[in-house]
């Protein structure tokens, strides 16, 4: 008879945010606190779809459709970074900006990432695959 407490547990599936910027596709890393927590718990229902303004600073810029509670980690964020502000805007940094950490989009994409924003609104779909 095996013994059950030297079985390795298995890896649970994580989450990935799936961020569409006008049909092209970037993977973000979640990060771990309340804020991010609540739009995980969100985007396992449903698609997030949102319409992105530029801030004229540093990011693009849309209204959330619910309230999040805020918790993330606040600080300088840069291209490639998703922030939650005020509990119901979200933000795709294209610049250094201020806010709450909710994902990260890998630097190797920062490029791309900075052609797909543009200079012009543009509409950002979120949802998440899981992987191991």
């Amino acid at each position: 008879m095996k013994n059950i407490s030297k079985i390795e547990p298995l890896d649970k599936p994580r989450p990935v945010m799936v961020v569409d910027v006008g049909g092209i596709i970037f993977y973000a890393r979640i990060e771990d606190n309340p804020s991010a927590a609540a739009l995980i718990e969100r985007l396992t229902s449903e698609i997030l779809t949102v319409e992105l303004h530029d801030d004229g600073h540093a990011a693009k810029v849309g209204v959330l459709p619910w309230e999040l509670p805020r918790g993330g980690e606040d600080g300088q964020a840069h291209t490639g970074d998703v922030l939650l502000l005020d509990g119901n805007r979200i933000a795709v940094c294209y610049g250094e900006a201020n806010g709450s950490f909710v994902a990260k989009i890998g630097d190797s994409a920062k490029e791309r990432l900075l052609d797909a924003l543009g200079a012009d609104n543009v509409t950002v779909s979120f949802w998440l695959e899981w992987g191991e």
